[in-house]
């Protein structure tokens, strides 16, 4: 949305006000106003073609749309507006609209109404999406900003969190998502669902789900997270962690009421929520055999009720698929499975990891490292880092034996033992090797 380009919006609605006033009034519209709103439409009309009202995430909207928008946001951002509102014969001296100024306003047709009313109902765009709020006061609703168009307006940013929540700020992008060409394909299927939800649900007439929601499954380190970060990114929204140590409470109740407060304070904003590792939370409901039982199958009702009618993006990471209550799967709209990268991927992967402006030994053979063990992408990053910081230490270039010992201290981090034979054929680069068995590599070894 560009502020400067709707400049040509609220002239337009002072030159209506001032129509609308001399219509209640009995006066005489001149010609020298027909030819200045007829001018300063023309203006209107051009820059909405040029996307002037467009937000990242958000479908084309209608004109009518727009139009709300524009008498909503005018008396905000211009004092002209805001006095002919308060000041106009049958309006309640409020400066911000009633449908029935907007109707007025617009001389909207009767036939034109009942498309008013579907741009503002409850499950609408426009509220959903927080574009809009309604006050009802007094046997008529009154529009106000919504927190999304407020903040795309006057560059307003949430000053704190979502309640148990905790921002995840890493910026990523696809360059950076090294994964399965299917999981691409899903990837970019659920971010079809959060894009065009509004074309098939307003225009279609589909059904209304809840979120999008997705499940990002798989082993850890295979990129969930930088999935979501991505997704995030490429619709310009935060992306918020949800803490579940915050959210779920051993007392009776608090793990709904934390969960309402969540939801209330994200539904329909500009925000995407990740459910990191959330079996514990999204489990299978058990037998009841004692009454906390019963009550935790309660709060898992109570999310799957919440979550169906939740309008903001949610992404729930599991290392297991099948822990996940079969119930909630159902509610999915897109379910992705991260598998462990595969040889040209693992390649791409090294590639990407070891710092860009790092000297590199010439010997250093990707293709060995890739095909010699079966590491995540996380690991990789994890081992990459560690031979980029034991050759900044030593004053020599990344080199295989390096590269090696970090992917050796990768493998031992798991708790299980390992020999060098668990290395393959990059067990030569340290020094000593064959001739130490079932006991994690010492360095000192290797000097």
């Amino acid at each position: 949305m560009n502020p400067h380009a709707l400049l040509p919006e609220w002239e337009r609605i002072e030159v209506l006000c001032t129509l609308l006033q001399q219509s209640r009034t009995g006066a005489v519209t001149g010609a020298s106003d027909l030819e200045k709103l007829s001018e300063i439409q023309a203006r209107v009309f051009s820059a909405r073609g040029n996307g002037s009202w467009d937000l990242p995430g958000l479908p084309q909207l209608s004109q009518l749309a727009m139009d709300i928008l524009a008498a909503i946001a005018a008396p905000e951002l211009s004092f002209v507006v805001s006095f002919a509102y308060a000041a106009l014969p049958g309006e309640t001296r409020s400066n911000a609209p009633s449908l029935r100024l907007i109707k007025a306003l617009y001389s909207l047709p009767v036939e034109d109404h009942e498309a008013l009313l579907h741009e503002i109902r409850p499950d609408g765009l426009l509220l959903s999406l927080g574009l809009v709020s309604v006050e009802r006061h007094k046997g008529r609703e009154f529009l106000h900003c919504g927190k999304r168009l407020r903040a795309a307006l006057f560059g307003a940013e949430t000053a704190n969190p979502p309640p148990g929540t905790v921002p995840v700020t890493r910026k990523a992008g696809w360059e950076d998502l090294i994964v399965s060409p299917p999981c691409l394909r899903m990837l970019h299927e659920y971010l079809a669902f959060i894009r065009q939800r509004t074309v098939v649900v307003d225009a279609w007439g589909g059904k209304r789900c809840g979120g999008p929601i997705a499940l990002f499954s798989g082993f850890s380190g295979t990129g969930k997270t930088l999935a979501a970060s991505v997704v995030a990114a490429e619709i310009g929204w935060p992306l918020y962690r949800v803490d579940l140590g915050q959210l779920v409470s051993k007392y009776i109740g608090e793990t709904e009421k934390n969960l309402n407060a969540l939801f209330d304070s994200v539904n329909g904003s500009d925000t995407v929520l990740i459910f990191d590792e959330s079996d514990a939370l999204f489990g299978r409901r058990g037998d009841v055999k004692e009454a906390r039982d019963r009550y935790a199958n309660m709060e898992v009702s109570h999310l799957l009720s919440r979550i169906e009618n939740q309008h903001c993006p949610c992404i729930l990471t599991s290392n297991l698929r099948s822990s996940i209550d079969s119930a909630f799967l159902r509610r999915f709209q897109v379910v992705v499975e991260f598998l462990l990268p595969e040889k040209p991927e693992r390649e791409r992967l090294w590639r990407r990891h070891i710092p860009p402006r790092a000297p590199l030994d010439h010997a250093v053979n990707f293709d060995l490292l890739a095909g010699a063990v079966q590491l995540t992408g996380a690991g990789i990053e994890n081992a990459a880092l560690h031979a980029a910081h034991m050759a900044a230490a030593e004053g020599v270039p990344v080199n295989m034996r390096l590269l090696t010992q970090g992917v050796w201290r990768e493998l031992c981090k798991d708790g299980t033992r390992h020999t060098f034979d668990d290395l393959g054929p990059l067990a030569t680069y340290l020094k000593g090797g064959n001739d130490v068995e079932d006991r994690q590599f010492d360095p000192a070894s290797a000097a």
